[in-house]
């Protein structure tokens, strides 16, 4: 090869390089939060993995939530 095609290679990778290096953070800059719309039941629930499943008589919640502090004795939990 040439040392002017082996520039050229050099100058196409480098781009390559560059254009997919910000394709990448632009990608991941982006959060989601999931902190919303949250449903608790303690218990069974037969079918509550199907998108369609009535939860409306579920008590909505905050997230963090921990499903070991419900309904504690001496407390005043929901």
């Amino acid at each position: 090869m040439t040392q002017i095609n082996i520039k050229k290679l050099e100058f196409l990778l480098l781009l390559t390089f560059l254009t997919v290096n910000i394709n990448a953070q632009n990608l991941f800059t982006g959060t989601n939060n999931f902190d919303s719309d949250w449903r608790f039941h303690r218990g069974g629930a037969l079918g509550a993995e199907n998108p369609d499943f009535n939860d409306s008589d579920w008590r909505v919640l905050d997230l963090p939530h921990d499903w070991s502090i419900e309904d504690l004795p001496g407390t005043n939990s929901p």
